[in-house]
């Protein structure tokens, strides 16, 4: 369960910063070269939902590893 959480929590990180020129600009760079430019749009959504959301979910995904391993 912790490897699910902990990749998806990853992974939404990864596509709220997409979102984001202003806050980073390499990874958005790179996102319009593949031709994620369109998620430019949702910056909002993506910033201010998803990004806390991803977030938390890493976050708690690493405490149950935690718990789990105690390492």
């Amino acid at each position: 369960m912790s490897r699910w959480g902990d990749k998806a929590g990853a992974l939404g990180v990864l596509t709220a910063a997409m979102g984001c020129s202003m806050c980073f600009p390499a990874i958005a760079s790179l996102g319009a070269a593949l031709g994620l430019g369109f998620l430019g749009q949702w910056e909002g959504l993506l910033i201010n939902t998803l990004l806390p959301a991803f977030a938390w979910l890493a976050l708690i995904a690493n405490a149950l590893g935690w718990l789990a391993h105690r390492q």
